[in-house]
């Protein structure tokens, strides 16, 4: 089944050709079908592509690398390669490395990566293709887990997994909250690692949501305008400038501490009045229609 081309995938698949019938092409696909973009070989690579820049793009530009471990998967030439390119994302904070084990052991993996080998693994033994993508499902997207029909989940679930779900659900449904502005439940638009000190040796991350909320290390830089604690327009001092050209410029200052968390302006305008006018515009830009300056 063809899979249109995309420019961010939430996960990548490493695995072994020799996988590919028995679990491989089916576990893609159950992902696929649930929605999930996924960097598959059988999806992402067309006749004529450069088959070493395909994956290395596909792994730069991946969110979570599933690793799918088997006695052919070891034995693969370039599996180290591959393995080396996702524990480099992985340390940079671009990407999470969640290891399959299919008809292995520990003994093995340890052999091949003794930090694979420490890694909380994915078992296939006794579970079908559908039952993997599922539990992948809540871990790689919560989102769409959680829009998933529960009648079609359990449909297609067997055995274990049908069990397992109802319990997973509640956890699943922590995991989104991670995804959503805690005031409106707007999704992440994206998450970026960011140095919490000079010397880099703390790390956090920039959170934006689709509503505009930003936070960076638990602390808010630009609230969701359904935050309560939303700043008014009289938490600003405003300050006057008359420019060289006669215009004159304004600005606004924060003088409580919700206001700190809410920046705009300054703003420019031929005189006070259309200063002032911007300014409040640029006000308007996030804040709440109850608290609109007039």
């Amino acid at each position: 089944m063809a899979k249109p081309d995309c420019d961010q995938w939430d996960v990548f698949i490493s695995h072994a050709s020799d996988d590919k019938k028995a679990l491989v092409r089916p576990l893609a696909n159950a992902l696929a079908d649930f929605g999930v973009k996924v960097w598959y070989d059988e999806f992402s690579l067309k006749p004529g592509d450069s088959l070493q820049a395909s994956i290395d793009k596909g792994l730069g530009k991946s969110r979570y690398g599933l690793i799918i471990l088997s006695p052919s998967f070891i034995g693969r030439p370039w599996a180290e390669r591959e393995f080396r390119g996702l524990t480099t994302l992985a340390l940079a904070g671009r990407s999470e490395i969640i290891p399959l084990w299919h008809q292995i052991d520990r003994d093995a993996v340890l052999d091949f990566s003794p930090p694979l080998a420490d890694m909380v693994a994915i078992l296939t033994a006794d579970r079908t293709a559908v039952d993997l993508a599922i539990q992948l499902l809540m871990h790689i997207r919560p989102d769409l887990y959680l829009a998933q029909p529960r009648s079609e989940l359990m449909r297609r679930a067997s055995g274990e997994a049908f069990q397992e779900l109802r319990a997973e659900l509640e956890a699943a449904q922590e995991q989104l909250e991670d995804f959503q502005c805690p005031h409106c439940k707007a999704p992440l638009a994206h998450r970026t690692p960011a140095p919490l000190d000079d010397a880099e040796k703390h790390w956090d991350s920039v959170d934006v949501y689709e509503c505009g909320l930003e936070t960076f290390g638990g602390d808010v830089r630009q609230p969701c305008s359904h935050d309560q604690k939303f700043p008014a327009f009289s938490d600003y001092t405003l300050t006057w400038h008359q420019i060289k050209s006669g215009d004159w410029m304004v600005a606004a200052d924060p003088r409580t501490r919700k206001a700190r968390s809410y920046h705009f302006g300054p703003e420019h305008g031929a005189d006070k009045d259309a200063a002032l006018a911007a300014l409040k515009d640029a006000y308007r830009r996030y804040a709440p229609p109850h608290l609109d300056p007039g």
